[in-house]
């Protein structure tokens, strides 16, 4: 993995933030100045109005019942970070702990009650796959290595998968399913070959390297898996170009039909969906928008797919697209890697 890929693996297997049940407020965060030496977390309506900014930050990633905003904010001395919690009604931030490094946001349980992030050491890329407390930032250690994804379950459970790979220089490695604490584990895949896992209602998407040659590196497609290691099977058999890397899943609607994904690879970002409705999967490349679009995002009815640009000498935004594609809806020219809980 190179270029593009390599720099953008961090934003990509954090995924998006599980949807939000219709009777909660919904809202969109951005990052505003992200390539400035302060950026800021903005956060605004799921159209992009009303936007106001909440406080200095890198990342963020919204509550699925839209009461807080977790951000990674870096330290004052630059070599960490650290993980506050805004309310999204706005008013001050509350430092949960401090990292010696720089923490990668996962994901929210479906309850809003924990986060997944992961701490890496700056040394080899191995390190820590964290649950924590969005209330008391008390932390379970549920995995360490080099974590290749991880996602809650979109139950009640809490219950976690995530990906374990073999070294920093690939992806490939198996897939572990654990609880909040960390404490009972059980492995799901032992083929060496899986990551990036997504775990949905209908169970587990993650991507499964394939050969091209030994000329060529391989290949990942989406299978799926449910949760107790049965039922394999493959969904998408794309043909992608000798410096594309192949699928990763993103997010799901709230019925598990609709699926978002990203395309990746050597200076290649791209937007597809993978339609779950029928019995065979059906992958559309959403690359009518133009090469170097970041998916974030789906609305729970699986209508809408919210995705960023600025990448490959791109103009920065945060933008919506219909399912199908279509009309894309430009909601700030300001911002960039963006969640919501539509």
């Amino acid at each position: 993995m190179g270029g593009l890929a390599a720099a953008l693996l961090a934003m990509l297997i954090a995924g998006a933030a599980p949807a939000a049940a219709s009777s909660h407020p919904t809202y969109l965060t951005f990052i505003g100045n992200a390539t400035m030496a302060n950026p800021y977390v903005a956060i605004a309506n799921v159209h992009g109005g009303d936007p106001r900014i909440l406080g200095p930050g890198s990342s963020a990633m919204i509550a699925p019942d839209g009461a807080l905003v977790a951000v990674v904010q870096t330290t004052d001395s630059g070599s960490g970070t650290s993980l506050v919690m805004y309310p999204a009604t706005g008013g001050s931030g509350r430092q949960l702990f401090e990292f010696s490094g720089f923490l990668t946001l996962l994901g929210w349980s479906a309850d809003s009650r924990l986060l997944l992030a992961f701490a890496p050491s700056p040394n080899d890329g191995a390190g820590s796959l964290l649950a924590i407390s969005a209330a008391t930032g008390a932390r379970n250690t549920i995995a360490t290595g080099v974590i290749a994804g991880a996602s809650f379950s979109p139950s009640s459970s809490d219950d976690i998968v995530y990906g374990l790979a073999h070294s920093p220089a690939g992806a490939s490695g198996n897939l572990y399913r654990s609880s909040p604490t960390g404490n009972e584990v059980d492995q799901i895949t032992h083929n060496g070959d899986s990551s990036n896992p997504l775990w949905g209602p209908h169970g587990i998407v993650f991507a499964r390297q394939h050969s091209r040659g030994s000329d060529e590196a391989p290949i990942s497609q989406l299978w799926q898996i449910q949760p107790n290691g049965t039922a394999e099977k493959q969904l998408t058999n794309i043909p992608v170009g000798p410096l594309v890397s192949g699928l990763v899943p993103i997010a799901f609607s709230a019925d598990g039909e609709h699926l978002l994904a990203a395309c990746e690879g050597e200076d290649t970002l791209a937007s597809w969906t993978v339609d779950l409705s029928g019995k065979t999967a059906v992958a559309h490349d959403l690359n009518d928008l133009y090469d170097g679009n970041k998916p974030d995002g789906i609305s729970r009815d699986g209508k809408t797919v919210l995705y960023s640009t600025g990448f490959e000498g791109a103009p920065m935004s945060v933008d919506t697209v219909p399912w199908g594609g279509g009309k894309v809806t430009v909601l700030s020219t300001q911002g960039t890697n963006p969640s919501w809980n539509n």
